[in-house]
């Protein structure tokens, strides 16, 4: 049997119980003023890339708008439980405050 490290993330994890998401309350998804509102939004740009950075080649970091619902995913992948999780509530906090 593999080092528990050795074994790909997806196999190591297991399901979320508290997915973080930022919505903005429509019904139909995001409205084309409110996708580039959040792709043009230095702020969150840059903390996305602070959180690769803190991440580094141990884990990544996904967030964007959803095509089908309205709110942005914030998706974070890594090692640490605690770390993760903390990255994920920063960012949905930022986004939300951004995007209000």
């Amino acid at each position: 049997m593999p080092d528990e490290a050795q074994r790909p993330t997806s196999e190591r994890a297991g399901p979320c119980d508290a997915p973080h998401a930022a919505g903005d309350g429509e019904r139909d998804g995001f409205k084309k003023e409110g996708k580039l509102q959040f792709y043009n939004n230095d702020a969150i740009k840059t903390a996305c890339a602070d959180a690769k950075d803190r991440l580094g080649s141990h884990g990544r970091v996904l967030v964007r708008v959803s095509g089908t619902e309205p709110l942005v995913r914030v998706m974070v992948e890594g090692e640490d439980e605690d770390e993760i999780g903390a990255i994920a509530r920063e960012l949905a906090q930022l986004v939300e405050k951004e995007l209000a």
